[in-house]
């Protein structure tokens, strides 16, 4: 376990990263709290202290210019209240692989009015009720992503309606309600109670709380009520109770899983009812995962599309009522971008239409009207006008290291992409040492998915073994020349 200290900060590597940000890498130092931060001298865009030990998240000092913090695979389980007043500028955050529990944990992240993009994948709250609506409702409208799944006007339409008036507060209330005014305040009462030895009851007691405490923060807490030896709160008011109460508690805790099954369900009526004008009267398609894109033999599609076409298939075919529905959803952006397109020419192969719904989905997908069909994904920001981009004065391709950004802005880099970017450094007919080197670097920057991780090895492999054979090839031929050049001395 390492302190985050100055000299940490001094030596720990810095980079710019394919969006052109100015980075400092912190992670996998196992750091256990945020400090010395002011060390940077708000000097980088992002800063990456993922696979470390943070446990609550918060003592950040004033940073105008930090705009991406990456915080994966820690322990974080709770964020001060005032975590992110000092950032703001800050528009995405990343805390996949957490501890975080419970929906008003999340307050502070809903407070921030630059948020653009946010990950909470793999954090227990994920599985709350209503967790999805929740964050898209109190975030607003400046968040556009939520765990790399691009937000829909259908979906915020939903959760301005599912917490719209006097029902939606109540439910706001069932699924996050108020934090305990006392709670956040053990080490306030320990020293209140005053600091006296601890009779042996209040010791086993203690003892027996921490043995089955579920989170870390509760442990800790415990353990510093038992080095103080005062008894919490909690502990205090909760009186020996007789042989019986067991079953009391069971059946109170029978009704009140009854009432909770009855009130969401009365909360999920409200919702279906703007679903209701849209979707067909079927079962509602189970999402088959949370990113945006489902690459299926290295190809990538919509997951959304496919995922209805699955539920609406599910009768023996798909009706023009339904191949509507499809074709509304791949519109959402007003246009069908490549990836939608080739999505519902895949649902037409795989499932089994009616005759009109074939014909209807046929002439929509033989349309030419650019409005219509796009090919925005192929369209590249640059970030210059130079053939090469310097990094730390090394020379890379700049058209590999934007397309790269490009392609990676959805979470990771699919085997579609991977060939695209083979396919630029091949722009020549062979790749060149930059081009090369350039691959190499989107490798290490950038999360590949397993399959394009494969197909652009392969293709760097048979380079290298390339380069061996014309060093080689090179060698030989200064070998033959050197004994030519004997032999004529002699």
């Amino acid at each position: 376990m390492v302190r985050l200290t100055l000299e940490l900060l001094q030596q720990a590597p810095q980079s710019l990263n394919p969006a052109s940000q100015r980075q400092l890498l912190l992670r996998g130092f196992k750091i256990p709290s945020i400090e010395n931060l002011g060390g940077t001298n708000d000097a980088y865009e992002c800063i990456d202290l993922s696979d470390n030990d943070l446990i609550k998240l918060g003592n950040f000092p004033p940073l105008k210019r930090l705009k991406v913090l990456l915080l994966a695979n820690n322990r974080v389980s709770r964020i001060a209240g005032d975590c992110f007043d000092v950032l703001p500028q800050l528009m995405s955050v990343t805390l996949t692989g957490n501890k975080i529990e419970k929906l008003v944990d999340l307050e502070p992240l809903t407070k921030l009015k630059t948020l653009e993009r946010l990950s909470l994948l793999d954090n227990p709250v994920t599985k709350v009720k209503h967790y999805r609506p929740y964050m898209i409702n109190k975030c607003g409208k400046s968040l556009r992503i939520l765990d790399f799944n691009k937000i829909k006007d259908k979906e915020r339409k939903a959760a301005g309606l599912l917490f719209a008036g006097d029902r939606g507060k109540k439910l706001l209330e069932e699924i996050a309600p108020a934090r305990a005014a006392g709670k956040d305040q053990p080490e306030k009462a320990a020293v209140e109670g005053g600091r006296v030895g601890p009779s042996p009851e209040v010791i086993e007691r203690i003892k027996k709380a921490i043995a089955e405490a579920e989170t870390i923060e509760e442990v800790t807490r415990l353990e510093k009520a038992l080095k103080s030896g005062v008894l919490p709160e909690d502990l205090a008011k909760a009186p020996e109770k007789p042989e019986e109460q067991p079953a009391e508690k069971k059946q109170k805790t029978e009704a009140m899983d009854v009432d909770a099954e009855a009130k969401p369900a009365k909360a999920a009526e409200k919702m279906d009812v703007d679903a209701a004008a849209k979707a067909p009267a079927k079962t509602a398609a189970d999402s088959s995962g949370t990113s945006q894109y489902k690459e299926i033999a290295g190809v990538r599609y919509e997951r959304n599309i496919i995922d209805k076409a699955v539920a609406y298939a599910k009768d023996g075919q798909i009706s023009q009522k339904e191949a509507k529905d499809l074709w509304e959803t791949a519109m959402d952006g007003h246009r069908v971008t490549e990836t939608e397109r080739r999505t519902l020419e895949y649902t037409m192969k795989t499932h089994k239409y009616t005759e009109s719904a074939k014909k209807w989905m046929t002439e929509r997908l033989a349309a030419k009207d650019a409005d219509l069909i796009g090919k925005a994904e192929d369209e590249v920001e640059k970030s210059g006008t130079s053939q090469y981009k310097t990094i730390n004065k090394v020379k890379y391709e700049r058209d590999i290291l934007d397309k790269a950004a490009a392609y990676a802005k959805d979470g990771q880099i699919s085997k579609e992409d991977a060939e695209k970017l083979w396919k630029a450094a091949m722009d020549g007919s062979r790749v060149t040492l930059i081009e090369k080197r350039t691959l190499e670097y989107t490798l290490k920057n950038n999360k590949y998915t397993d399959g394009a991780k494969k197909f652009m090895e392969e293709n760097l492999a048979t380079l290298n073994k390339a380069d061996d054979a014309i060093c080689s090839k090179a060698a030989l031929k200064a070998e033959s020349m050197q004994v030519d050049a004997d032999s004529d001395l002699e």
